[in-house]
């Protein structure tokens, strides 16, 4: 479970709302106000993740300039050190691989203690940066800091979309909330990070996926492959025309190239790109599924984008 780490210095040291950053290991992160509290201390409260080794780090605290001028002055340097534990992770919103990189423009999700007030979901176009005075901001390895758009938001769990145009590499995710308080996370960025969602959205389990039949007169029809109300999955015929699927993610849509296999097959990859209804969705079309299928319950779905594989989903045929 996440912990407070607090850091304390005498406040004739430094003075009140000086700019702080936090140095893990050399690297920096983040930066914020310090405000003077009672008489003698002056206390920098904040959550941070740290995926390194076993245990705590210790957490170095020093003053440097503003990075902008939106950022407070300072006047003297001020340290102090703490000891944090795990507190965020980000993934991507479809595979909820913690051992996955993000992509730029995809979907990601954050999740940690004390990130907004209550849930609440986006309702305008474009996305909004504040929800319930939650905000998400991405420094990446060069340094840019960006602003997130928002999903939806909620005490546990953030859904954002990752801003194009950065850096991959080492990143950090800053999550601030309506009560001013700084929430930190390290994420490694990708150009390209393939997650398939799934009808349970856990990443895994039968695909949240369209199939399209096309018989041999051009008539088409189209359906879910999963039960929506038990989400179990939909046994597809493939005695009948053709079957294609589309299957919907996020983080694959700047990949070069793709295949595809359903239970150790190759099925021909149509086209992939970014859905065009929403923000941070993919989507990739591929069949016609092969009827050497038929019969194979939950067979696994792999996909691969420039090398990278999804997480694997699954499809029932008969």
């Amino acid at each position: 479970a996440p912990e407070r780490a607090q850091i304390t210095q005498d406040p004739g040291a430094y003075a009140p709302n000086c700019g702080v950053h936090i140095t893990l290991d050399s690297n920096t992160f983040f930066s914020k106000q310090v405000t003077q509290n009672g008489t003698r201390y002056s206390f920098y409260d904040a959550l941070w993740n740290w995926v390194a080794g076993t245990g705590g780090p210790t957490v170095v605290l020093t003053a440097k300039p503003p990075l902008s001028p939106a950022e407070p002055p300072f006047d003297r340097e001020c340290t102090g050190s703490g000891t944090a534990s795990p507190a965020l992770v980000t993934v991507s919103s479809a595979s909820y691989d913690t051992m996955q990189p993000v992509a730029p423009g995809s979907i990601a999700a954050v999740f940690g203690a004390n990130l907004a007030p209550e849930l609440r979901a986006a309702t305008t176009t474009p996305l909004p940066t504040n929800l319930l005075g939650t905000t998400v901001r991405i420094e990446d390895a060069t340094g840019t800091r960006r602003q997130a758009r928002l999903i939806a938001v909620s005490p546990n769990q953030v859904n954002f979309l990752v801003p194009a145009g950065l850096a991959a590499g080492q990143a950090t995710i800053a999550v601030q909330n309506g009560g001013d308080e700084l929430t930190l996370s390290p994420v490694q960025l990708a150009t390209v990070a393939p997650g398939l969602y799934s009808a349970n959205a856990r990443g895994e389990g039968v695909a949240a996926a369209v199939y399209t039949r096309v018989l041999p007169g051009g008539g088409r029809s189209t359906g879910l492959i999963f039960d929506p109300i038990t989400l179990a999955p939909t046994s597809l015929d493939l005695a009948t025309g053709d079957l294609y699927l589309t299957l919907y993610g996020t983080g694959f849509r700047g990949a070069r190239a793709s295949t595809a296999q359903i239970g150790g097959i190759a099925v021909p990859v149509l086209g992939f790109a970014a859905q065009p209804e929403f923000a941070g969705l993919d989507q990739i079309n591929i069949g016609p599924i092969p009827a050497s299928l038929a019969g194979r319950a939950n067979a696994p779905i792999i996909l691969s984008f420039d090398g990278k594989n999804t997480n694997p989903v699954t499809v029932s045929c008969r």
